[in-house]
């Protein structure tokens, strides 16, 4: 506490803190009623907040690596020393320097990119463990979405160009702001092709070793025309892949702008009660499969945009018919929630599950305090622990069943160069906090049957949404799953979660209290 007024008071007396500047773009710190230095000196720097307009926070820390590795407040770093050693506060700053000083800019910019490229470890990275295994059955069932794109197909060698794969997008992705993590390059797996059985084969051990109980495939299904199906086949017909999986229907548009708009349609996905019933002769084939996942003795069927059926009670009374005749019993139908969709009860779903980061909740947008490298940046960026917090408190009981999704990481930039949607700042450890808070509600509100965690997801490197091992961070996202599983099956059946704020800034502390036993397991991010 006495560090934390001397900091205070230096800061105060160097006037290079703006209050009003920092309650109006931090409305959360308003609410909070708290000293707005105070909070920056105890929570917002390391939050890359910015004390004041001219004053760049994460453009500090990514310059000087050595205040970052210290782990010193930017701002008091440059008051006690890094005025007196010429360096600069802001992109801008350093832009508004000579011809000569400006060349500098481009010499970090470029330095910054050369880390990535060299594959410069982060520090929460974490290598391979060869002897890592799991020796218990996890309590919760942790389901991925997985996508197959990963391969040529002729349609997107048309539409795209000759060889096109998801790897296209990903690897000509470029920093849009100083401190933006891009392009992801992947690890162990390298550009892989899923034409190569090995790839799967390896993937399946991974999310085996570390605990994933299953993969959810994205299926592209159009009246009866299939697209990217030949991963699935792979994995249904391989005999050495013995893992569960589930399909997620894309029953949306083909598009250009990779969102299901309706411009620039590729193929069009019709909705009507004819069109639809014939999608259950594919479902049986596939949930037929001894491996394939159910809840109870119900197979599990994702539909991506319930938002756009068009008879959809007439639809699930066929499918349901239909899969009880032909012995596969009645379908498990979840609802995700996307583009706004919310209660599935209406259109006759037995329930919902989450699509982080569709439908998020309100929270602070950070553009603004950012240095752009591209004038012409259009993207929105916001912060991963202000969603994962905002995720955890809105974990409470509703009218319907409702499952949990979380993701590691999000940032479409490969896919909308220049416009993308990013939540920076993403780590294993603010990760795994949203997990096991996921796992710890879901255990205390879903049946035996019901205990269902998706992660969303296994392999979307376009959208910096995945879970296999990149250069950066290495296997510290799987660790950390694997970490939260032994955690939660170690807390005693009477924990319950409690859910506290700290130090008024909105943070969250998970209590794990043991109602038998009067103990408590204190995790606190």
């Amino acid at each position: 506490m006495l560090k934390n007024l001397r900091d205070y008071w230096t800061i105060k007396k160097s006037g290079l803190f703006d209050p009003i500047y920092y309650l109006m773009n931090y409305p959360d710190v308003r609410r909070a009623d708290i000293d707005p230095l105070m909070h920056f000196i105890r929570f917002g720097w390391k939050e890359k907040r910015n004390p004041s307009s001219s004053f760049n926070t994460s453009f500090y820390l990514y310059s000087y690596t050595d205040v970052k590795n210290a782990q010193i407040n930017p701002l008091l770093h440059f008051i006690r020393y890094g005025k007196k050693e010429g360096r600069y506060i802001s992109l801008e700053d350093l832009k508004s320097h000579s011809i000569d000083q400006e060349k500098s800019s481009y010499e970090i910019i470029y330095q910054n990119y050369l880390n990535n490229a060299i594959t410069k470890k982060s520090e929460e990275y974490i290598e391979y463990n060869s002897n890592l295994a799991l020796n218990f059955t996890p309590k919760i069932k942790l389901i991925a979405f997985y996508l197959p794109q990963f391969h040529p197909i002729p349609e997107n060698d048309l539409w795209w160009g000759k060889g096109f794969t998801e790897w296209t997008n990903v690897s000509k992705a470029v920093p849009q702001f100083l401190g933006h993590y891009q392009p992801h390059l992947p690890g162990e797996l390298g550009f892989y092709d899923l034409r190569v059985p090995e790839v799967q084969r390896r993937q399946v051990e991974l999310a085996k070793q570390y605990g994933i109980y299953g993969f959810c495939f994205h299926y592209y299904w159009f009246n009866g025309k299939r697209l990217l199906e030949k991963p699935l086949e792979r994995f249904i017909n391989d005999p050495q892949i013995n893992f569960p999986f589930c399909i997620c229907w894309a029953n949306e548009n083909w598009s250009r702008r990779w969102d299901g708009s309706s411009d620039e349609i590729l193929i069009a996905q019709e909705h009507s009660f004819e069109y639809d019933k014939k999608f259950i002769y594919d479902f049986v084939k596939l949930a037929s499969n001894p491996r394939y996942i159910h809840i109870g003795e119900r197979p599990l069927l994702i539909i991506y945009r319930p938002d756009i059926l068009k008879d959809s009670t007439n639809t699930f009374d066929y499918w349901r018919q239909y899969s009880i005749e032909q012995g596969i019993g009645n379908p498990y139908i979840i609802a995700a929630q996307t583009f706004g969709y919310e209660d599935p009860r209406m259109e006759g779903f037995d329930g919902a599950v989450e699509f982080p980061p569709h439908n998020g909740t309100t929270f602070p947008e950070i553009t603004n305090t950012l240095s752009l490298l591209n004038q012409e940046y259009h993207g929105r960026v916001f912060r991963y622990e202000d969603y994962a917090n905002a995720a955890i408190n809105r974990m409470t009981g509703k009218p319907y069943k409702w499952f949990n999704t979380i993701f590691p990481g999000w940032d479409n930039e490969p896919r909308r160069p220049g416009s993308g949607l990013t939540f920076e700042g993403s780590t294993p450890d603010i990760y795994g906090k949203w997990l096991e808070a996921a796992c710890q509600f879901t255990l205390e509100n879903q049946t035996k049957e019901e205990q269902i965690v998706f992660i969303n997801a296994w392999n979307e490197w376009a959208e910096g949404a995945y879970l296999e091992p990149d250069r950066r961070f290495g296997y510290a996202y799987l660790q950390k799953t694997y970490d939260v599983l032994i955690n939660i099956s170690n807390l005693n059946k009477d924990n319950v979660i409690f859910k506290e704020t700290t130090g008024n800034s909105g943070d969250i502390a998970y209590s794990f209290r043991s109602i038998a036993h009067g103990q408590k397991r204190e995790n606190t991010g």
